[in-house]
C-alpha cells in the first residue's frame, strides 16, 4: 500500500515495514523486516510552485524481527 497525498486524511491508519536496518550512532535500532503501525496527523497537498507533498505519521507501535 501507498500512501496518496491526494487521498489520505488526518487520522488514516498505516502499517509500516522497515526495508532495511536503521542504525543510530553506528548501532542497529530497529532491524530490517520491523513492522509499525499509526496514524496520519497532517496532509500537505502539492500547491502551485511547491517542490512536493507531505505527509506526517504518529507511529504507535514497533514489533521488531522479520
Amino acid at each position: 500500500m501507498t500512501l496518496n497525498p491526494e487521498k489520505a486524511k488526518a487520522g488514516d491508519e498505516v502499517i509500516l515495514k522497515t526495508t532495511s536496518v536503521i542504525r543510530q550512532n553506528g548501532q542497529v535500532v530497529i532491524q530490517k523486516g520491523s513492522k509499525s503501525s499509526g496514524r496520519v496527523t497532517d496532509v500537505q497537498r502539492k500547491a502551485k510552485g511547491d517542490a512536493g507533498s507531505r505527509i506526517s505519521v504518529l507511529v504507535d507501535t514497533l514489533k521488531q524481527g522479520n
